[in-house]
């Protein structure tokens, strides 16, 4: 299955590239994640994001870096609260403007057979935006 989601964000691309493309840390994702531990360097690289709700933390693996172009794909290996197989993320960013750019993801994943996968899509989808709108926040709060 794979799913889109796209949001403009009033922010150069190159500010919310620079906090995307850091693998190794998501200080503007909070409270949603409380923590990340990263190892490794570069494509390869895992980090694990502890959630304040959950004991067991997501396991990422960064699969694509490519900062002239703001490409970059990560797998989740684990940790998602409803099991799916072959989860990807792909994040490209374009810009718009000076001041404003398009953060488009793609996920594809394979779901368990027994998902009702509009509301899954739906949940993803919202999941997704808001941690995109708490990117655009935190740029904007250290910008004053």
């Amino acid at each position: 299955m794979e799913l889109g989601v796209t949001q403009e964000i009033d922010c150069a691309a190159e500010q919310v590239w620079a906090l995307l493309s850091d693998f190794s840390d998501m200080p503007w994702n909070k409270p949603y994640s409380s923590r990340v531990v990263a190892s490794g360097e570069g494509v390869g690289m895992l980090r694990r994001v502890f959630l304040p709700y959950k004991d067991e933390p997501l396991l990422e693996r960064l699969e694509l870096l490519d900062h002239d172009g703001m490409h970059m794909h990560y797998s989740i290996l684990s940790g998602i609260a409803v099991p799916m197989g072959d989860f990807l993320v792909k994040v490209h960013l374009k810009p718009l403007t000076s001041e404003r750019c398009a953060v488009e993801l793609t996920l594809s994943f394979e779901p368990p057979e027994d998902m009702d996968l509009k509301q899954m899509g739906y949940l993803l989808e919202d999941s997704y935006r808001e941690a995109l709108l708490r990117l655009e926040a935190y740029l904007k709060a250290e910008a004053r």
